[in-house]
């Protein structure tokens, strides 16, 4: 079997959904990776499994003779690349970023232009039913539609060891735990309240790590200053490699993650959150603004706390700390059942291979 997979302006080796996915086609199948804005060289790995990757642009004419069995596209760009290349072509769509008409964080016309094709999606990759239902009322598909819910899902398996590596680089007292915010210090995120939430905490430490606009994060250090927030810290490292993140998300406690609803992406955002996953992993509790998603991403399988403001942070600190030792079990779990690739791997091939085909 011969897999064609479409990818636009989507930077593949920092990926791990995409990693995932293309690994496993190759393992099993012939691919060819069709790329489009993306300069990077291409993941090693995967050259090494046999992926063919071909770079494109939009000037390339229609390929009028294929071999392909199954077309895979990747969010909106990745459904006009493919029928640039194969007009007609049956599409099984993978949403890694949900993008609806009008989003500013999607290339502009993207989405409507992808809209035009919508008859050629015969079936669904997508990370939640919540987020198949916003997918399937924009692009106005069937109910029916063959439908595959993957969350987002790392390779590597569960790691329980600890790290002191953050305590050591900041000199914090053994007697302070510490919360991690990981990832993009912005205000989409509500990094400044999530900070106030920690004054008069003197057991805690947060630390805020990952790029940040230096407009923004010049202002969220003066507001720190200011209000005398001294166990808040913004880390200045920046990691190279991804595995480089594994002893900074395992020296926290607890992990913060804040998706505010300025976009449909964000607001659905439980079970895509790579963050999330990469603290559950570590066995690292989690707590989180409440949302539908977030409830179900944390909640419901007890490896963490939904709160409603950032003000509740501390209650909910306090009920993971009475409570830690079945607040990791649970994230451990949950990692294993719900963002362990392989655990999904044959499920999803058996998708692809079965809908691929139209």
């Amino acid at each position: 079997m011969r897999f064609a997979v479409f990818i636009g302006c989507y930077v593949v080796h920092t990926s791990p959904p995409l990693l995932n996915l293309l690994g496993l086609l190759a393992e099993r199948a012939e691919v060819d990776v069709y790329v489009e804005g993306v300069k990077d060289a291409w993941p090693t790995v995967l050259l090494k499994k046999g992926v063919r990757f071909h770079r494109m642009n939009r000037d390339v004419p229609p390929i009028r003779e294929t071999k392909h069995d199954v077309f895979i596209t990747i969010d909106p760009l990745g459904i006009r690349l493919c029928q640039q290349l194969f007009p007609g072509a049956q599409m099984v769509h993978y949403s890694l970023e949900l993008y609806v008409r009008g989003d500013i964080h999607c290339e502009s016309g993207s989405v409507e232009h992808s809209l035009e094709f919508k008859h050629l999606i015969h079936a669904l990759m997508i990370q939640s039913p919540e987020r198949a239902r916003v997918f399937i009322k924009e692009y106005e598909l069937p109910q029916s539609i063959p439908l595959c819910i993957l969350p987002i899902t790392f390779e590597e398996p569960v790691e329980d060891s600890r790290s002191d590596y953050l305590r050591r680089r900041y000199g914090i007292r053994n007697d302070q735990s510490i919360a991690l915010h990981f990832g993009e210090t912005t205000g989409k995120y509500n990094v400044v309240n999530i900070a106030r939430a920690f004054k008069g905490l003197s057991n805690w430490v947060a630390i805020f790590h990952g790029y940040g606009l230096p407009g923004y994060k010049l202002h969220f250090e003066q507001y720190l200053r200011k209000n005398h927030l001294d166990n808040v810290i913004i880390s200045e490292e920046f990691c190279h490699d991804i595995r480089d993140t594994y002893r900074i998300i395992a020296s926290a406690d607890v992990g913060l993650a804040w998706y505010n609803n300025v976009t449909v992406n964000l607001g659905t955002a439980g079970r895509s959150s790579g963050k999330i996953a990469a603290y559950l992993r570590r066995g690292i509790p989690v707590i989180g603004n409440r949302s539908r998603s977030m409830i179900e991403a944390l909640e419901e399988t007890s490896c963490g706390i939904a709160v409603k403001h950032e003000g509740e942070i501390p209650s909910a600190l306090s009920r993971i700390q009475q409570d830690y030792d079945h607040f990791r079990a649970a994230a451990l779990k949950t990692y294993q059942d719900v963002h362990h690739f392989p655990t999904h791997a044959d499920r999803v091939f058996q998708f692809l291979t079965a809908e691929g085909r139209g």
